[in-house]
């Protein structure tokens, strides 16, 4: 599913990707529309995604929670470091080390994936 966006400012998104779910994004794509394909997902790697909508002047939206992604595999992902903001994650995960959820952050761990939003937030939109 694709994101709706009705913002005039919108100039491109921005794609990050990493392997583990709280850090270690890269970007691997910058986008002029609201569809990307990971054409270099390797598979059965579980990946974790970020979308970052930009405006024409360059800023960028805030960071989003990460959602993630693979193909057919039954593995567990591992999990360690520091939470930085809200996240529900999907799959399985297993702890390694110290894995640190501050007060005031939340973390949902669900068997489902969960879906994109079909509108962006409000917040990703700059009035001119």
């Amino acid at each position: 599913m694709g994101i709706v966006a009705r913002c005039p400012d919108l100039a491109a998104y921005r794609v990050l990707r990493s392997e583990q779910p709280l850090s270690g994004f890269q970007q691997i794509a910058t986008t002029g529309v609201n569809a990307y394909e990971d054409r270099t997902a390797r598979p059965g790697a579980l990946y974790y995604y970020q979308v970052v909508a930009l405006d024409r002047s360059g800023n960028a939206s805030e960071l989003p929670s990460a959602v993630s992604a693979r193909m057919a595999t039954k593995e567990a992902s591992i999990l360690s470091g520091e939470l930085k903001s809200d996240a529900v994650l999907a799959g399985i995960y297993l702890l390694k080390g110290q894995f640190i959820v501050p007060k005031g952050v939340s973390l949902t761990i669900s068997r489902r994936r969960p879906s994109w939003p079909k509108r962006m937030p409000a917040s990703w939109c700059r009035e001119a």
